[in-house]
């Protein structure tokens, strides 16, 4: 696992993103690609992603919903 992104929902394999890294350290918004969906054995929600330059990456993924 190389960090966590926020999302406001559960990613879908080849759906597109504007991801925002929280772990390691909180950074800007950028364009991704989601390239698979898992769950490991502990139940943490994982995606591997790909980005507009073609780095590909794995993360954990934290949902939060927007607020109402």
């Amino acid at each position: 696992m190389n960090g966590a992104v926020i999302m406001p929902y559960s990613p879908r394999a080849n759906s597109d993103w504007d991801l925002k890294d929280i772990l390691p350290e909180i950074g800007s918004a950028y364009p991704a690609t989601v390239e698979r969906v898992w769950r490991k054995g502990d139940g943490r929600l994982m995606a591997q992603f790909k980005t507009a330059d073609g780095r590909v990456f794995s993360a954990e993924v934290w949902i939060r919903r927007p607020r109402a």
